[in-house]
């Protein structure tokens, strides 16, 4: 489900050289971080936690996206 950023590589000079990938926002760290967790409490079958995690996650993605238009 969740795709890590791949290293460019680029033909310098030499030879080969990496291109580390650019790391992501804080916002969509912190997103990950609160879908992981909502994921933790549903394993163990704690459906309140979960929920109250994920309706925070949605109130986080809104004012994202405001903040970002």
């Amino acid at each position: 489900m969740f795709w890590n950023r791949k290293v460019k590589t680029t033909n310098g000079p030499w030879g080969l050289l990496q291109i580390p990938p650019i790391p992501p926002k804080k916002e969509f760290s912190t997103m990950l971080e609160m879908l992981r967790d909502a994921e933790k409490y549903d394993t163990e079958s704690e459906k309140e936690c979960r929920d109250t995690i994920l309706t925070g996650l949605c109130e986080y993605i809104e004012k994202f996206k405001v903040k970002t238009n």
